[in-house]
């Protein structure tokens, strides 16, 4: 599995690291909140799935073009959290970054931005360590009441 890059480790594979800013940043320069983050958006993408795919039309991508399961993956294209660490960068940290496979197309950028960003502070204030794999919703319905059962993302969306 990947581990976090430590300060001054080159860029190596099996190696993420998703803040681009120095240290002196404190808020996300710490790799455990980075691990907290990224935990709190695999504990919140079955909610999020509605907002990523808000058309029927899009499960019919489901397992070709986007994940099944809510899990992170180094360079997995069909994981829903893909981390990418770039062996060509000029400094240590340069590059590196991690994806959101879930949206489709069709999907509202600043809707997917507002619920990834809700759900990774509610995983650093949780200190979300590890999320059990689960399946991504099936279709739009399914989808729809996991939203309606999780209230940060609706908190975060205005709908409580």
């Amino acid at each position: 599995p990947p581990r976090p890059r430590e300060a001054g480790e080159t860029n190596e594979p099996g190696c993420f690291n998703l803040d681009h800013s120095n240290a002196s940043k404190p808020y996300l320069a710490s790799l455990a909140a980075q691990a907290h983050f990224v935990a709190g958006v695999l504990d919140h993408c079955s909610a999020i799935a509605a907002i990523c795919s808000p058309s029927p039309p899009c499960y019919h991508r489901r397992g070709q073009w986007s994940p099944v399961k809510n899990n992170y993956g180094f360079e997995d294209r069909t994981a829903c959290i893909r981390g990418k660490c770039d062996n060509r960068a000029i400094e240590p940290g340069d590059n590196n970054y991690f994806e959101l496979r879930l949206p489709s197309s069709a999907a509202n950028p600043y809707l997917v931005l507002l619920c990834v960003v809700a759900a990774g502070l509610d995983g650093i204030r949780k200190r979300t360590e590890t999320v059990v794999e689960r399946p991504t919703p099936a279709s739009l319905g399914e989808a729809l009441e996991c939203l309606e059962k999780d209230p940060v993302i609706c908190e975060a969306l205005g709908i409580r």
